[in-house]
């Protein structure tokens, strides 16, 4: 936080959901916040879009870290952490910031799940913050990003080749993959593409699409991806040099 600013005190929190394996390393704690920046229609977290929810809670900064302690014995025993989610956690940028810092003086392993679909001036500065990056990649074909999130892939690119080229916290890419959406060939190929014209390389997981498929209007009931599907998406991403892995 810069000198002479207040400090935002509260955060807009969906859930906390706690003794979570996939969202960083060892046992984490993984903060839902409320808000997203795009509106991908596969969405399995649809309550976390809107900048407020039902649901939804407006935490104290002091309050929600004093909850969160909760659970520091199983971060220290598995080498865990807290992870932020959402939604976007960046949308919130002023009082994410706060409350990364704080997580940080208590020496907590901080991971953030982004889609970077923000300004580039919140990843600039919420990278001196974060351990860890779990950083969406859906689609880098513009016009592909656009119909399935409404949002620019440009600005998503952007914002990651800064940071891999800036900074150098730990990232991880991690693609969902989709029916209707990403799960063919093209989509594989561009991601690809971009990908190795970045300033250096990390590794990619395979997220498989959950029941959300086919098209939006068939969502919930379409099928999962075909794991062979998702096999050769993993095949073409090492073909090409990536360091790929499913995470079933």
């Amino acid at each position: 936080m810069t000198a002479g600013t207040s400090i935002p005190k509260k955060r807009r929190v969906n859930r906390i959901q706690r003794f979570c394996i996939h969202d960083g390393p060892g046992i984490r704690t993984t903060v839902f916040t409320q808000g997203c920046t795009l509106r991908c229609w596969w969405c399995h977290n649809p309550d976390t879009k809107p900048r407020a929810h039902a649901n939804s809670r407006l935490w104290e900064i002091d309050t929600l870290l004093d909850q969160l302690s909760t659970d520091e014995r199983y971060w220290k025993q598995s080498h865990g952490g807290i992870t932020v989610s959402g939604g976007e956690p960046l949308m919130q940028i002023r009082p994410m910031l706060a409350f990364l810092e704080q997580c940080g003086k208590r020496g907590w392993h901080r991971t953030i799940e982004t889609a970077g679909a923000v300004p580039l001036t919140s990843i600039q500065q919420a990278s001196k913050f974060i351990d860890l990056w779990l950083w969406d990649i859906k689609a880098t074909d513009a016009a592909r990003f656009t119909q399935g999130t409404q949002g620019d892939s440009q600005q998503v690119l952007n914002n990651l080749r800064w940071l891999l080229e800036q900074n150098q916290s730990n990232v991880i890419i991690r693609m969902p993959l989709i029916n209707g959406f990403n799960a063919q060939r093209a989509a594989w190929e561009a991601i690809a593409h971009d990908l190795k014209r970045m300033p250096r390389t990390v590794p990619l997981f395979i997220l498989p699409g959950h029941e959300c498929g086919t098209t939006p209007a068939d969502c919930p009931t379409s099928p999962r991806v075909d794991p062979l599907i998702t096999q050769q998406a993993c095949d073409n991403f090492i073909a090409h040099g990536i360091d790929a892995n499913i995470t079933w």
